[in-house]
């Protein structure tokens, strides 16, 4: 949900505008697919241990913060416009919960842990997405005689 301030011109052809702000991000889950190896000393043999999806949604934060910068363009044909938009969200906290990055939802180990020797890092995400877009204005009519 990001909030910015924005600034654009408004006549010419080819509209550039610049913003910035602030937004509020929400995480719907998290799963990891891993996978280990284990050695048989006796044989020298190496065994690989698949897993199903690991659920790491209780490790993660729901909610995070980042800030939002963006530039674009858009471009005028008659009365609608095409546009092109890129925006980088950099984060700006992390984004797992330290306090269970060891534990299940139910408080034991994690199974990540004692079967995959995987512990998640620390870590925090930036975002950088492009898009490119058209809309058509729909105008209010209100008022104009219909022949």
């Amino acid at each position: 949900m990001p909030v910015y301030l924005k600034y654009q011109t408004d006549s010419g052809r080819l509209r550039p505008f610049f913003y910035a702000g602030y937004a509020l991000n929400g995480l719907l889950s998290a799963t990891a697919n891993l996978s280990g190896s284990d050695v048989v000393e006796a044989t020298k043999t190496v065994r690989v241990v698949q897993a199903t999806d690991v659920d790491l949604t209780h490790s993660r934060k729901a909610l995070t913060h980042s800030l939002v910068l963006g530039s674009g363009v858009k471009f005028k044909f008659a009365k609608s416009f095409g546009y092109v938009d890129v925006r980088y969200l950099v984060g700006l906290n992390n984004l797992v919960k330290a306090e269970n990055n060891f534990y299940n939802k139910d408080g034991s180990l994690s199974t990540a842990i004692t079967t995959y020797s995987h512990v998640n890092q620390l870590f925090r995400m930036d975002n950088l997405s492009l898009r490119v877009g058209y809309f058509l204005p729909h105008y209010n009519q209100i008022g104009r005689a219909h022949v």
